[in-house]
């Protein structure tokens, strides 16, 4: 009773509800009558809110992108881009995804049923992102002859490839050094070090 008295609660425990199970399935695979379910509520009410399952599945992406596109946009236009403030951003990337695994989840089921319903703010972020690396390449900050979209593709790659895939490689039987525990840290460590020895300006050499 308190959830239909309370509508942002209602709201709320819907989409919960729904997240959940669309990171599990995706959105194909998700039935509204599975969401009622989960978030003890009738189909009915699901529809009132939010009309469709699409415009549900639409809600939660846009949340799941404002919360990371909101910190990073401050961060890149504080101030302009050298090693130190690309190092940060790469993190803080990073730690969003190691804060929130559901969204890796997301860009999977986006990537797999050929999604692009949050282009415009993926563009934006993007647009962001190239004009912050541009800027840094004209400083003689980074190497100039790598395209800056490339550049970014690369670190928001191996970003998202570490989330998606480390439980397949941190099982039994894979010959590694790597503690579960500390894997995070030392896939960034690695991660930072790999990225930054191919994007930094190259020395003169006779190679």
């Amino acid at each position: 009773m308190s959830k239909t008295r309370d509508p942002e609660s209602t709201r709320n425990s819907i989409m919960k509800a729904a997240e959940q199970i669309f990171v599990q399935q995706g959105f194909a695979a998700t039935s509204m009558s599975s969401i009622a379910r989960k978030a003890n509520v009738t189909k009915s009410l699901i529809h009132h809110h939010f009309g469709t399952k699409k415009n549900l599945w639409n809600e939660i992406k846009h949340r799941q992108f404002s919360q990371f596109a909101s910190v990073q946009s401050s961060l890149l236009e504080s101030s302009d881009m050298d090693t130190g403030l690309l190092k940060e951003s790469i993190i803080q990337y990073f730690r969003f995804l190691q804060k929130n695994p559901q969204h890796s989840r997301f860009l999977l089921w986006m990537k797999i049923e050929a999604d692009d319903t949050c282009g415009d703010m993926a563009n934006e972020m993007t647009n962001l992102g190239i004009k912050s690396l541009q800027k840094a390449q004209e400083k003689g900050l980074l190497r100039s002859d790598v395209d800056p979209l490339f550049i970014l593709m690369i670190f928001l790659g191996m970003a998202e490839l570490w989330f998606e895939t480390k439980h397949q490689f941190l099982r039994p039987g894979i010959e590694s050094e790597v503690e579960y525990d500390h894997a995070d840290e030392a896939y960034l460590e690695a991660m930072l070090e790999i990225f930054f020895k191919g994007v930094l300006p190259r020395e003169n050499s006779s190679d």
